[in-house]
């Protein structure tokens, strides 16, 4: 009965029918409404739909991706946690690719996705102009999916916000992912600013790949992943650094064609930084974007604990994830950080310096 009545409705703009059994079939009767055709559109209002935790599968997946090909207004669909691994992210992706399809947010966490399935939404995404936000959290996605995503996120011209956390990128799929960001020609910046990776085994390998990052980013999310005070010290200068930029070129607004309009912040909860530090008190001011001043930032050790994080780095070779190991996809890791060496100490601090 819901879907006629649906169909029918005029007003309403958003839908929630996550975690209710509906099924593969349930589900195409809901997309099946919405596909109506006549003179006027089905639900014509409905710009939100939520269809999470339905065990929709390949075959719901299919219903889906033929709403996406039809001309309805759907802006935001959470098709989370239904199943449909590969095969059906390959049916969406075919979708998504397609001149009709709407979306601006696409949910799809926790449905068995692996490398293989990324080939496919990588080319999805090089023919969509559409997509804002896409949350792909809580999957398989391991250091090959991260390269096939990095060959295609610097180059879409709308996508905002990507969630990747919860997934095995580890240090090789983050790096080349953070790579293909800080490459990219300032003339024409990534439109990507929220970047969330936490938890993904990344170690302080990652950090210096992900400094480098930060020149185009808004939000960046390493929470869970063991970077040591090495690594969170390396982010926070990068960040301060950045921050300092923007707010040179006028803050919000004001950016320029090289570096982002918001000032930048870094998340690293539970990132393996002892939380009787003064570091710990800075790592937690970086999340709210604060302004850390030198002194601050010698004192705690910042400096010393960054300049040992890029010795790690520079004798470690972090290769970029292919099906054959090649000696000449090494990615070059350079000490980028300031020379200065300070006391680390047992202080917390979690505010201002008094």
């Amino acid at each position: 009965m819901l879907a006629p009545s649906l169909a029918d409705n005029a007003h309403v703009r958003s839908l929630d029918l996550s975690d209710n059994g509906l099924g593969a079939e349930g589900v195409s009767a809901i997309v099946t409404a919405l596909c109506r055709t006549g003179r006027q559109t089905a639900a014509p209002a409905l710009r939100a739909l939520s269809l999470r935790q339905n065990q929709a599968g390949v075959d719901g997946a299919e219903a889906v991706a033929t709403l996406l090909r039809s001309s309805h207004p759907l802006e935001c669909l959470d098709f989370a946690a239904n199943a449909i691994g590969n095969k059906g992210l390959g049916v969406l992706a075919q979708a998504i690719a397609g001149a009709k399809c709407k979306l601006r947010m696409l949910c799809i966490e926790r449905n068995e996705l692996e490398d293989e399935g990324m080939e496919q939404l990588a080319t999805a995404l090089g023919e969509n102009y559409s997509l804002t936000s896409l949350s792909l959290e809580w999957n398989a996605i391991g250091p090959v999916g991260g390269k096939t995503l990095a060959g295609v996120l610097p180059m879409h011209g709308t996508l905002r916000a990507l969630n990747l956390g919860w997934n095995g990128l580890g240090d090789q799929g983050i790096a080349v992912l953070a790579d293909a960001l800080a490459k990219a020609p300032a003339s024409s910046p990534p439109t990507l600013v929220d970047l969330r990776l936490h938890h993904n085994r990344a170690t302080v390998l990652a950090a210096l790949p992900l400094s480098r990052a930060l020149r185009t980013l808004e939000m960046l999310d390493v929470s869970g992943n063991p970077i040591g005070a090495g690594g969170a010290a390396t982010l926070l200068l990068a960040q301060q650094e950045q921050n300092s930029r923007v707010k040179t070129s006028g803050g919000k607004g004001g950016g320029s064609a090289q570096y982002g309009a918001e000032r930048c912040r870094v998340i690293m909860e539970d990132c393996c930084v002892r939380p009787d530090t003064f570091l710990a008190g800075l790592v937690r001011r970086a999340a709210d974007a604060e302004e850390i001043s030198s002194d601050d930032l010698q004192q705690s050790g910042v400096y010393a604990a960054a300049a040992a994080a890029a010795g790690k780095e520079n004798k470690s070779k972090v290769s970029r994830p292919t099906s054959k190991e090649s000696k000449s996809n090494g990615i070059a890791i350079r000490a980028e950080v300031r020379p200065e060496i300070g006391p680390p100490t047992s202080q917390v601090k979690s505010g201002k310096k008094k």
